[in-house]
């Protein structure tokens, strides 16, 4: 998939993106603004909960390592209401219980900060093809 198809998936989608870290979540925005025309922002992953029940989610990524609520409490909350939305971990944690955690939440990728290019346009090709084969099946 080339990157202008790519866009062609991601733009009208809406992603959650939950991150506490001020610097990194402004810096971040910057670069997922090129592929998402709607983003909702969260500091925490109790505030991305509250985000998420407004609906309309399409895809979520989340740092893991957050106060008042982790990412994966967060995500263990999305994945039972819904098994098939698009989730990324984007986190400095490359441990084997954050692994554990996020295979068992059946997280689509993992991506490790900082963010590369190409890692992301990898990530969002996947996602993007999930979401749009998801898309046609409702067709």
């Amino acid at each position: 998939m080339t990157p202008k198809e790519i866009l062609n998936i991601t733009k009208p989608l809406h992603l959650l993106y939950v991150e506490d870290e001020k610097n990194i979540r402004e810096t971040s925005l910057e670069l997922f603004e090129n592929f998402f025309d709607t983003i909702t922002t969260a500091e925490n992953g109790l505030e991305g909960l509250h985000r998420y029940k407004e609906g309309g989610i399409d895809i979520i990524i989340s740092d893991i390592s957050m106060p008042v609520m982790d990412g994966i409490d967060f995500l263990t909350y999305v994945r039972q209401k819904e098994a098939n939305l698009p989730v990324v971990i984007y986190s400095a944690w490359n441990n084997a219980s954050s692994m554990s955690a996020c295979i068992a939440l059946n997280i689509d990728a993992y991506l490790l900060k900082p963010i590369q290019m190409k890692n992301i346009l990898d990530v969002l090709e996947k996602v993007a093809c999930k979401t749009h084969f998801k898309n046609i099946s409702k067709g």
